[in-house]
């Protein structure tokens, strides 16, 4: 009989498992003595990008992305230099972007593409000096305001062609890059050190990242452009706004024009000898005094 009412509460849970949530279905397993089914740990859906120059950080870049992915539990993807897949990658580096500084990492037009986009977006940035890799700080900001004589006009026409795609220029890119990147949190990372210096610059690079994305979350205010109709709204109030200021300096103009005729007005008195009224202007409100009520000279 006991046999029989677990029989009926395992085909009752093939049924109700086709309805129910999941939770619903490990509560009955747990009655009829089956074992809850197990559920595998969400994944982050963001990755971590490493933007380098793979011919003189190749082997750093690996072993820096086993280390990520083992500390971060997140996909890690070390950059590719083609034209059709830079966006894509960087859209999804929602954990942020690690650049792996090295001579000629930042002559290549889709590694710049990939710099200027992750901030524009705000992604976190740290930037790892990778020791003897010949990265030279001075030079940055020289050779990113120099960019069409120091890349090929291959290079220059790729870079010219991706930027119009995305409505910027080069003049947005030269400033954005010669901003982020020498401002961006650095860390100096020897590959040839013992695993205990490695584990310990590849932790203090995470700890970078955080910090980065909170700054970027503390600063990030998006400012969205004005559509057409609030651009012509501004325009009309604008317009009103100088038709009423002109209209008020003409009424000023004409006020003192006013004042300044009638200041040595003659009048004449009831003795017939001429007195000189003096007008006042008073703002808002014109007051006169006992004293001015009194023509000058009148005899009684």
């Amino acid at each position: 009989m006991r046999r029989g009412g677990i029989s009926a509460l395992e085909d009752l849970v093939g049924e109700v498992q086709q309805i129910a949530p999941k939770r619903l279905c490990d509560c009955f397993r747990r009655i009829a003595g089956q074992p809850a089914a197990t559920q595998p740990a969400p994944k982050d859906e963001g990755t971590l990008l490493i933007v380098c120059s793979r011919h003189e950080c190749g082997g750093p870049a690996r072993l820096l992305q086993r280390q990520f992915g083992e500390l971060m539990q997140c996909e890690v993807v070390i950059a590719t230099d083609q034209e059709d897949a830079w966006r894509d990658e960087v859209e999804r580096a929602s954990r942020g972007v690690v650049l792996l500084q090295s001579k000629s990492v930042l002559r290549h037009p889709v590694r710049l593409l990939q710099l200027f986009e992750a901030s524009r977006l705000r992604q976190p940035l740290v930037c790892v000096n990778v020791v003897g890799a010949g990265y030279d700080f001075a030079a940055v900001k020289p050779l990113l305001q120099s960019l069409h004589s120091e890349l090929s006009q291959a290079h220059m026409a790729m870079l010219q062609a991706e930027l119009t795609a995305i409505n910027h220029g080069m003049g947005a890119l030269t400033r954005s890059l010669s901003h982020a990147v020498p401002n961006a949190i650095s860390v100096f990372f020897n590959p040839a050190a013992g695993d205990e210096m490695f584990d310990a610059a590849s932790r203090d690079i995470i700890e970078k990242l955080e910090r980065s994305a909170d700054l970027s979350a503390s600063v990030g205010v998006d400012v969205q452009p004005p559509d057409a109709q609030t651009l012509w709204k501004s325009s009309r109030n604008l317009q009103t706004l100088q038709r009423q200021s002109s209209s008020l300096n003409k009424a000023v103009v004409v006020a003192l024009q006013s004042s300044n005729a009638s200041a040595k007005a003659p009048a004449v008195g009831t003795g017939g000898d001429e007195v000189e009224v003096v007008a006042r202007v008073v703002p808002k409100q014109a007051k006169t005094s006992q004293d001015d009520r009194t023509p000058r000279g009148r005899s009684w």
